[in-house]
């Protein structure tokens, strides 16, 4: 058996191995669900650019009175999303539905597909 080369789905991926090397962890989704993965994409990079994980943080720690005027500090940090560079890995279902919703929101796109090996910016 030593000598062998494992099968296709055995042997880790090229890009399963670079997710680990950079402490990240991959999840294959199939293409059927590549409008949720998109969505729900969008919704987490909006959220940390517009802050609102803090703002939420805020709202249930504080009482009613002077909410308003204590908020301030908070949203000077926002940032919009316009001339953002979002850099996508492959060119599956949900990263053609990411590329979509990145133009509504006036982003430029860097896609890097490894089996191709190309870089493309859109």
């Amino acid at each position: 058996m030593a000598g062998r080369p494992l099968p296709r789905l055995c042997r880790p991926r090229p890009h399963s191995v670079l997710a680990a090397d950079l402490g990240l962890r991959l999840v294959h989704v199939d293409a059927g669900r590549a409008e949720e993965v998109a969505d729900t994409v969008t919704a987490l990079f909006l959220g940390l650019l517009r802050r609102t994980h803090l703002l939420s943080r805020h709202s249930t720690s504080s009482s009613a009175s002077g909410w308003l005027g204590s908020i301030q500090p908070l949203c000077r940090g926002m940032r919009r999303c316009r001339g953002l560079v979002l850099g996508i890995v492959g060119k599956s279902a949900s990263a053609r539905c990411l590329f979509t919703r990145s133009l509504a929101f006036k982003m430029s796109v860097l896609y890097f597909d490894l089996h191709h090996e190309i870089i493309m910016q859109v």
